[in-house]
């Protein structure tokens, strides 16, 4: 089944969030317009190319991302409202977030909000690590990313670690994932694949071991997820 939910209407003239805020959105689509991915679409287009090649739409684009990521760290940087506030502070969207956050500030590097704002994320990641199944992985994933970003090793070396760690423990040796439903499997694949990407960037130990569970995982898709002629009409 695909979900479709309604869409977000906003005026922008006007300030984002208490827009956002004041609509009855359905959860999920709260998550995601807090955990900042949707801006990648936007920022990805500027970052792939030189700003002397940015048209209109891309100039006008990158500035209405960052204003929206600098009012969102204005208006929810831990406040009582906001810290238990699981679609603005749980560990899913802060991963996310801080992903998105770290691409934005390739565009703009001497912005001291959004380093701020990028290290307060790192630190937290640090502190909270929601265990050994696909949002522990992002949440590790993004911390590699954050620490690359920063420089900062221990970011780098624990996330690593728990990255490693947390594949580990997802995909055992018969390839079989410890998601409920078969059906995450190929996301995991996409998320095994993307943490050999970031060992091997950073040059972190794990990479064998990470790409030894490639085969036996495929060999599980291929099992689990491919429809089979009944044995009977």
């Amino acid at each position: 089944m695909i979900h479709t939910y309604d869409a977000v209407v906003f005026d922008p003239e006007e300030p984002f969030w208490p827009q956002i805020e004041s609509q009855e959105l359905h959860p999920t689509v709260r998550f995601y317009v807090h955990s900042l991915n949707w801006i990648d679409f936007i920022v990805d287009r500027a970052v792939d190319r030189p700003k002397a090649e940015w048209n209109d739409a891309i100039a006008s684009g990158v500035e209405f991302a960052c204003t929206v990521a600098w009012h969102w760290w204005e208006t929810n940087n831990v406040t009582p409202e906001w810290e238990n506030d699981e679609h603005v502070w749980g560990g899913h969207a802060v991963a996310i977030r801080a992903a998105s956050l770290s691409v934005l500030s390739e565009l703009y590097p001497e912005d001291e909000w959004l380093y701020e704002a990028i290290t307060y994320h790192g630190q937290w990641l640090l502190q909270h690590f929601d265990g050994y199944w696909n949002h522990g992985l992002s949440q590790a994933l993004a911390l590699m990313i954050v620490g690359g970003r920063l420089s900062n090793e221990e970011m780098l070396e624990t996330g690593a670690k728990r990255a490693v760690a947390c594949l580990e423990v997802m995909i055992d040796e018969e390839g079989a994932i410890n998601e409920q439903a078969p059906e995450y499997s190929n996301y995991i694949e996409r998320l095994r694949s993307t943490a050999v990407d970031a060992l091997e960037m950073f040059d972190a130990p794990g990479v064998e071991k990470l790409k030894a569970k490639q085969r036996p995982l495929e060999e599980f898709i291929a099992h689990s997820l491919t429809r089979r002629e009944p044995l009977w009409r």
